[in-house]
């Protein structure tokens, strides 16, 4: 559950149906899993981001997270496209899960700028 209020929306790629609940079960529970894991071993007040929990630019992603990367591949976008695509979907998955978590509450501190973009960064309270 976040402090502020945050507006929650479907990742683009199960709105076109690229992938199926099932699919997005996997990806939710491998990110809460990355979500937990980097929390345990991390300074109290770290934050963390998307790129710090799936590995950035290393592509490929491990499974299951690269399922949506390879359906947009497959729907016929281009590597670099697919890519970015990908890592928003995956964002909105990381802002749902952490939305709907109940046994933690989450802030966003903080947008920091990593290669020029810029990057929310989330932290637990």
């Amino acid at each position: 559950m976040f402090i502020d209020k945050v507006i929650i929306r479907k990742p683009s790629c199960l709105t076109k149906g690229m992938i199926n609940l099932n699919e997005l079960k996997l990806i939710e529970d491998a990110l809460l899993i990355a979500v937990n894991t980097f929390l345990n071993n991390s300074t109290p007040n770290a934050t963390f981001c998307l790129s710090d929990l799936v590995g950035n630019n290393n592509m490929p992603w491990p499974e299951p997270f690269s399922i949506i990367h390879n359906k947009y591949v497959e729907a016929g976008y281009d590597y670099h496209d697919a890519f970015v695509l990908s890592g928003r979907d995956m964002g909105w998955i990381l802002k749902n899960i952490l939305n709907s978590d109940t046994t933690k509450i989450y802030a966003v501190p903080n947008r920091i700028y990593r290669n020029g973009k810029q990057v929310l960064h989330y932290r637990k309270i």
